[in-house]
């Protein structure tokens, strides 16, 4: 129950921030929002998923009380884990924002027009583009482990190919 009631403090923590950035569309102007609201919506998203720690599980896992899914939920759930890397990235940036302004003394504007581009690339589409591609390597590397369906090998505790046997 935990994962649950964590990831719903987060879900409603995160849609008050993407709400009152999105009431007041002038916040969207400056780097910092449009640095938060990207944190919120894919925390959103990723709690989601979190929340629901067993069920995407694959029926019949052992040690999983709830478990009614398959691989391909388990591969959502891993996915949604995977993209997750973005929000303490996007904190980073977020840091680094404010070490630009405080510390050197730049603008919104020069922050922005420097370092936008790089900063969504790096925090977002780079671990977007891994949860994608471990999607398909080896038929797919999302699998449940001891903290829910992330990147596991199956079956499950498997770490050679001697293993297998």
């Amino acid at each position: 129950y935990i994962p649950l009631s964590t990831s719903i403090l987060s879900i409603i923590g995160s849609f008050t921030i993407f709400y009152m950035i999105l009431y007041h569309k002038h916040k969207l102007r400056k780097l910092k929002h449009r640095l938060i609201l990207f944190i919120s919506v894919i925390d959103i998203a990723c709690s989601v998923w979190t929340g629901l720690w067993a069920l995407p599980a694959p029926e019949g896992e052992p040690s999983v009380y709830g478990a009614c899914g398959n691989r391909q939920t388990c591969a959502v759930q891993g996915f949604f884990h995977q993209w997750s890397i973005s929000v303490p990235m996007y904190t980073v940036a977020l840091i680094f924002y404010y070490y630009e302004e405080v510390v050197h003394k730049k603008t919104d504007n020069e922050i922005a027009n420097k370092y936008e581009l790089w900063m969504h690339f790096v925090c977002a589409v780079y671990p977007l583009l891994t949860a994608v591609v471990a999607l398909f390597i080896d038929g797919g590397l999302y699998n449940f482990d001891s903290m829910g369906c992330w990147i596991a090998p199956y079956p499950r505790g498997c770490k050679h190919i001697q293993d297998l046997t």
